[in-house]
């Protein structure tokens, strides 16, 4: 069965003032993983003159660009997300430069929820030797939004890795190849599957492949350097056999640098050294890049991760050298982004509200609604980062089970927990004896059952 996405206002922010200009937020409401969403942002000229405004954004597209707000009017903006494999709160700034008065930031929000049980499903190979046998992984999706959940085909994987899909329709088999690259294994496989509302599910595969040629410490750590210097890294790839070897070209991605290959320091047969240099114009923060290095003797190549912090001239003198080393925390999502999080040169600083909390709200039903439907009613005692709860029904105890709620319903404002829940099945026959239980659904988009399946008879 389909069901309809009803979209869900979210709170959003105060209006952000300058002195001629204040721009209001937007709500994407409930979006599925890998969805187009967009909602307009708003833009309001307290001035007797007209204000030519430019707009930028990170992660989402603005339509125009830029634009003229009338004397004492609004003028709208679209912006416009791919949610792609995200789950849970979605915050995406929208940076507003008028040609008078400070910049402001508008808000676009949402929730993006997830098709699967577990939104993010994992493949981890840990350390991969290349002298040993490959490890065969499996890994099982399940969802509970569609009866016969299956998934259709796989349309990508990482290089050097085999995937199959088991008979059974929702476990995939994963192996690495003996060609696979040395180094950071870390990629999505992507796949097609047959829920109604999300239709590409992806699982991340990670893993460090050792061989002959190696670099310790990877992702390498390269500290935290300085502005106003030739901001320069040295990475050194040995060999563990003691071997000389050659280095080919080498790729750099996600940061703007040069890199070229020099001698170690102290220069050695069996190691080399790829010295990346910072261009001036590469944003100060908390940085990550990735090296794809061609190792021609070996016919593959060798994937390296650095990271480090690079300072800018504001910072002062006596706080540089105190910044210390990220948490493992801080490399754990996939290396897709250059800057992590600017950490003396912020864009954009999260606002540290979070609009899914229901700090007020209109008092929620104390009341059964009606109906004859089969009722369910729940509470619970400890709510934190919860969002709300989500019906599952099956003909059986033991399943399938099914979504029966399209929109979640959202967890109580804080002044009114303890308040229990209601949700009635209008969709049932007389007589039959229905499975049901609920599911809360966290802030982060991951999923948890909250009860066990409990029998209703429909009257």
């Amino acid at each position: 069965m389909s069901l309809p996405l009803i979209a869900l206002a979210l709170s959003l922010l105060p209006a952000t003032t300058t002195s001629t200009l204040t721009v209001d937020g937007c709500s994407l409401g409930e979006i599925y993983a890998f969805s187009h969403a967009e909602c307009r942002i708003t833009l309001h000229n307290a001035d007797e003159h007209p204000l030519a405004v430019q707009l930028s954004t990170q992660a989402a597209t603005v339509a125009p660009t830029s634009i003229t707000v009338p004397a004492k009017g609004s003028a709208e903006v679209l912006v416009s997300i791919d949610v792609g494999d995200n789950a849970g709160r979605i915050d995406r700034g929208v940076r507003v430069h008028p040609e008078r008065g400070a910049d402001a930031t508008a808000w676009v929000r949402g929730f993006a929820l997830s098709a699967l049980d577990t939104p993010h499903p994992q493949v981890d190979f840990g350390t991969v030797e290349l002298a040993a046998k490959p490890v065969e992984k499996t890994v099982e999706l399940v969802s509970h939004d569609a009866a016969e959940f299956r998934i259709v085909r796989v349309l990508d994987h990482p290089e050097g890795i085999d995937v199959s899909i088991d008979p059974n329709g929702h476990t995939l088999h994963v192996r690495p190849r003996e060609d696979i690259p040395l180094g950071i294994l870390d990629g999505d496989i992507k796949l097609s599957i047959d829920t109604p509302h999300q239709h590409e599910a992806w699982v991340h595969v990670s893993g460090d492949v050792h061989g002959d040629i190696t670099i310790e410490n990877n992702p390498y750590w390269f500290g935290s350097l300085e502005a106003g210097t030739r901001r320069t890294v040295l990475i050194p790839l040995k060999s563990r056999a003691g071997r000389d070897f050659r280095v080919g070209a080498v790729r750099l991605e996600m940061v703007k640098g040069s890199v070229d290959v020099v001698p170690c320091e102290p220069a050695a047969s069996s190691c080399k050294a790829i010295r990346l240099v910072f261009d001036d114009a590469q944003r100060a923060g908390l940085t990550r890049a990735k090296l794809d290095v061609e190792l021609p003797d070996l016919h593959r190549h060798i994937n390296v991760r650095i990271w480090g912090i690079l300072q800018n001239s504001a910072t002062p003198a006596a706080e540089r050298g105190m910044m210390p080393m990220p948490q493992d925390a801080d490399i754990s999502a996939p290396w897709t982004e250059g800057i992590v999080d600017s950490v003396n040169a912020p864009v954009y600083a999260v606002p540290t509200d979070d609009p899914l909390d229901a700090a007020h709200g209109p008092p929620p039903p104390t009341e059964a609604p009606p109906g004859d439907g089969p009722l369910l009613k729940w509470g619970a005692a400890d709510e934190a980062g919860a969002y709300g709860y989500q019906v599952f029904r099956a003909d059986a105890e033991s399943g399938p089970f099914v979504l029966q709620n399209a929109q979640v319903i959202r967890v109580h404002a804080k002044e009114y927990a303890g308040v229990p829940y209601f949700w009635r099945d209008a969709q049932t026959t007389k007589g039959r004896t229905y499975w049901y239980y609920v599911g809360v659904v966290y802030k982060d988009g991951h999923k948890q059952a909250l009860s066990t399946p409990r029998s209703k008879v429909a009257q």
